[in-house]
């Protein structure tokens, strides 16, 4: 007896939490980590600075783990990515391959450097994951996963072969040696090399990179295999993400305008078997994250449905390219009988400032409690059990979540359910094609608004908006919410602009700087899809057209547009006084565009 005990107890130790995949997870932190790979040449490596960050002269990173675990919410849920490449990552087992040195008198990003070497140096206790889920399980008490990237071409286009002295690009380092040993095992090749065979051109059309892996080799599909079912074994982890999303390009054929086969889809089956068979022997969870369209999923060589009828799958989370709506993810969760999460990543839509950056358009920002809280309400009222915020934070990138502010993590709709919210025509930035004819898998990314790019508008436009609060019960409820309409567009003199919502035309109330605020009568706004109707009429003496780059629906509970103004939850070109149709150019995108000609560019 005291033997099975024992035994009991060992197992325990493996893992602390019991694989439970119906437990509370309603705020899921995923972390694509790129401090190992961008290291501060000046900056011995160490756990410390891994988990709380570092600054140096080039740029900041984050210690998201740090801050995101010391947060006013928590995550229930932690899943790191460790950084690396396909075969070359920040992990100690067998089947890893060594880490290609950085060339001498390397330039790019001069501050820094890739501490792989010294991860290795350092031993298995001191790397990454073993630092995370000594954080995060140990000291939090929170559910850990690894999370895997199936395809990752992070800082690898720059390889050629054919460039000596060294054979990559001397401000690129980060080509591994599994790639450069078999190039024939990619998807395609470099621009200024031969294409390989049977290819009449390098650069593969539906796929993001020429460097990605073909996992129609066998030799591909077990080094990842072999990879997971060492971190499986190797690693104290309550779960393991295959991460299909990063990126769902699995098959040369595919990246090359066909659609895997019935046989090729087998192969990623036989795969993932594998690796469920080391997560069931070990007692952990097996996750995996792909694009919300099954469709495109089976074209590219993932049979999904199948792992779930198979039971090699535990949980379900859906990418943030939100090509479909939430509720035809819910209804695939459903069919399969497994929970699923939203993944909820930033738009990736941008302005430009004057100088140039990259920036949330502050005149209607995306990146802003009001609008997670619209994204969140859908993916709840869909069947998300809850929602998975990813990370990866840099400098470069403009700051896609702030740790500190509890607005930002509110996964229960119910909750959030008397809270302003924005909804918008799209909120994320179009997907990367990785099968032939995207658009027909994505209707949501048919119409990409971004203040960037604004789309002319020849006589009339329409444009879908769902809104996710039921104005009828509210009404009842006595708690009905104010309604406006906000477009970011350009309205040059001489145009003259009529809104309609629902068939019901709107006026304007407020206009500045390219944005016209529009009260939306009572009774107007519907639960689900909004139609929107633009009409454009009259002209420009000098050729100026109107554009569209933004609209959205403001539902506001608390206060109106000067309150919310007050509480900084709204930009101040919403509350500013002005009025009428049309306007001059001066009514254009000032901040990060001019109004062009017809036909121009800007």
């Amino acid at each position: 007896m005291r033997k099975i005990l024992f035994g009991l107890a060992a197992v325990a130790a493996l893992n602390m939490f019991a694989a439970d995949v119906n437990r509370k997870r309603d705020v899921i932190f995923y972390h694509y980590d790129m401090v190992p790979v961008l290291w501060p040449k000046s900056l011995p490596y160490s756990t410390e600075a891994l988990i709380n960050g570092f600054e140096n002269p080039k740029r900041i990173m984050d210690g998201i783990t740090a801050k995101a675990m010391g947060a006013a919410i928590q995550p229930d849920t932690f899943v790191y990515v460790p950084m690396g490449n396909f075969a070359n990552l920040s992990v100690h087992v067998p089947s890893n391959e060594p880490q290609m040195a950085q060339p001498a008198g390397s330039s790019w990003l001069s501050g820094t450097r890739n501490a792989l070497q010294d991860i290795k140096k350092a031993g298995k206790a001191s790397d990454p994951i073993s630092a995370m889920s000594e954080f995060v399980r140990k000291k939090h008490k929170k559910e850990f996963f690894v999370g895997l990237c199936v395809n990752d071409t992070f800082l690898q286009s720059g390889y050629n072969p054919l460039k000596p002295p060294p054979p990559y690009l001397v401000d690129n380092y980060m080509f591994n040696s599994f790639k450069a040993k078999h190039l024939d095992w990619l998807m395609g090749s470099q621009k200024d090399t031969p294409p390989l065979k049977g290819l009449k051109d390098n650069f593969p059309p539906y796929a993001n990179s020429w460097c990605l892996v073909d996992y129609n080799q066998p030799e591909v599909r077990a080094k990842f295999a072999a990879i997971a079912t060492e971190i499986i074994k190797g690693y104290d982890i309550d779960g393991l993400m295959v991460d299909f999303c990063r990126f769902p390009c699995l098959f040369r054929s595919v990246a090359w305008g066909g659609v895997a086969s019935a046989s090729q889809r087998q192969l990623v089956t036989e795969m993932m078997a594998q690796i469920s068979a080391a997560a069931k022997a070990k007692g952990v969870l097996l996750a995996i994250r792909i694009p919300d369209s099954q469709q495109a999923c089976k074209d590219a060589g993932m049979d999904v449905q199948v792992w779930f009828e198979q039971k090699l799958v535990d949980l379900l989370f859906f990418g943030g390219s939100e090509m479909n709506r939430w509720s035809e993810s819910g209804e695939f969760a459903k069919k399969c009988g497994v929970p699923f999460y939203a993944t909820m990543e930033n738009s990736r839509i941008y302005s430009y400032n004057d100088e140039g950056g990259r920036e949330d358009d502050q005149r209607m920002p995306r990146q802003v409690p009001e609008v997670y809280r619209a994204r969140v309400t859908e993916a709840r009222l869909a069947g998300a059990k809850g929602i998975m915020y990813t990370s990866g934070r840099t400098e470069w990138w403009d700051s896609w979540w702030n740790y500190t502010d509890p607005r930002l993590f509110q996964p229960e709709q119910e909750k959030i359910r008397l809270e302003n919210k924005r909804y918008f025509v799209n909120y994320r930035l179009r997907t990367s094609h990785f099968v032939k004819d995207m658009l027909r898998y994505a209707p949501l990314q048919r119409q990409i608004l971004t203040t960037s790019g604004p789309c002319e508008i020849k006589g009339t436009a329409k444009y879908e908006i769902y809104v996710w609060d039921d104005m009828d019960k509210l009404k009842a409820e006595r708690k009905l919410p104010k309604c406006y309409l906000t477009t970011i567009m350009e309205i040059p003199s001489g145009w003259d602009v009529d809104v309609s919502l629902n068939n019901k035309p709107l006026k304007v109330i407020k206009k500045r700087a390219g944005s016209q605020i529009y009260a939306i009568p009572s009774g107007t706004v519907l639960y689900g899809k909004n139609d929107i109707l633009l009409s454009v009429k009259g002209s420009n003496r000098r050729g100026l057209v109107s554009r569209i780059g933004n609209i959205g629906i403001d539902v506001v509970f608390n206060g109106d547009l000067d309150v919310l103004k007050k509480s900084g939850n709204v930009p101040g070109a919403l509350t500013t006084a002005g009025g009428g149709k049309g306007g001059d150019a001066s009514n254009a995108n000032s901040t990060s565009r001019k109004s062009v000609k017809k036909g121009g560019r800007k």
